[in-house]
């Protein structure tokens, strides 16, 4: 064979193998991307309107600290039920007045603490709604709050935290 005959067959058998290669690293990367994904964080239908927030936001951990304001409000999980549409839980609580303060706001949200990682996750967070009136409340006055979360929101049993806008109060439980 000649000279130029053996250059093109190797230089062909080079391309060959470089293109092989990089095909191979391709997959790998995209196969290792994919299981990984798939194994942190699931995708999940939920019954929440188009309106809600509902995912997966990491929060640093000095926001997730700032939320735990036991000044104003006492928190005490009651009951979680399924609704009567059984696509939602309700939530309910007993709220109790620390001191003198203003009415516990309407709007709230949901997060998951994710044991891989340590941090804290924005799971659902409805549209705000906030109320004009403010009513003052005593200390020890104490009222009833049930809130409705999309059941799928529960599909990765864990620790949760409610917490209720402006951090005027907040509660971790337990999902299974």
């Amino acid at each position: 064979m000649s000279e130029i005959k053996k250059r093109k067959v190797l230089l062909c058998l080079s391309a060959f193998f470089n293109v092989v290669l990089l095909g191979l690293c391709c997959y790998l990367f995209f196969v290792y991307h994919a299981v990984k994904e798939d194994a942190s964080f699931p995708p999940f239908q939920t019954a929440a309107t188009e309106h809600d927030a509902v995912g997966y936001l990491r929060i640093s951990n000095l926001s997730a600290s700032l939320t735990e304001n036991k000044e104003d409000y006492e928190v005490e999980l009651l009951k979680t039920e399924r609704g009567p549409s059984q696509e939602f839980y309700e939530l309910t609580f007993q709220v109790t007045a620390k001191r003198v303060t203003g009415r516990l706001p309407d709007s709230f949200y949901l997060l998951w603490l994710c044991p891989e990682d340590n941090f804290w996750y924005v799971r659902y967070y409805p549209p705000i709604v906030e109320k004009m009136s403010y009513w003052e409340r005593k200390q020890g006055d104490t009222e009833t709050r049930t809130i409705q979360v999309p059941a799928d929101i529960f599909a990765r049993p864990g620790k949760y935290r409610v917490t209720w806008l402006h951090d005027s109060a907040f509660i971790d439980f337990d999902f299974d």
